[in-house]
């Protein structure tokens, strides 16, 4: 069966992947990811699988395939009057930095998608 593209939507406002954090116990030291970064994975991660569930693939896909992302952000409070009226008229677009929300797009993708390695092109817009 050829799948000639996947789409799927993760609701809310996208959030970039938070540093590991390292922790002293009992004379070692322990390195966890964020409870928020982990919640995040996890909420892309089911999408993805339930995408897959939708088009009825059961194993990986074995092709060079791409990724393209769309990600959303809310106008920021810090935002003038001006510049929240150009944003909402379509003239400019709100300003963040996802520094590693394609780390995390990514990752859910090719563990729920496709095997390692086969992300031949990647995109995000913002």
């Amino acid at each position: 069966m050829t799948v000639n593209c996947i789409k799927f939507v993760i609701p809310g406002e996208p959030q970039s992947k938070e540093r590991p954090r390292t922790v002293r116990r009992a004379g070692g030291v322990r390195t966890y990811t964020p409870a928020k970064t982990h919640r995040y994975e996890d909420i892309v991660r089911y999408f993805a699988v339930y995408a897959r569930k939708e088009h009825k693939i059961s194993e990986p896909i074995n092709s060079q395939c791409g990724v393209s992302i769309k990600a959303y952000f809310g106008i920021p409070k810090s935002f003038s009057k001006k510049r929240r009226e150009l944003c909402l008229k379509g003239k400019e677009r709100p300003t963040k930095k996802p520094d590693s929300l394609t780390q995390v797009c990514q990752m859910a993708f090719q563990i729920c998608l496709v095997g390692d390695g086969l992300t031949s092109s990647f995109t995000l817009l913002k």
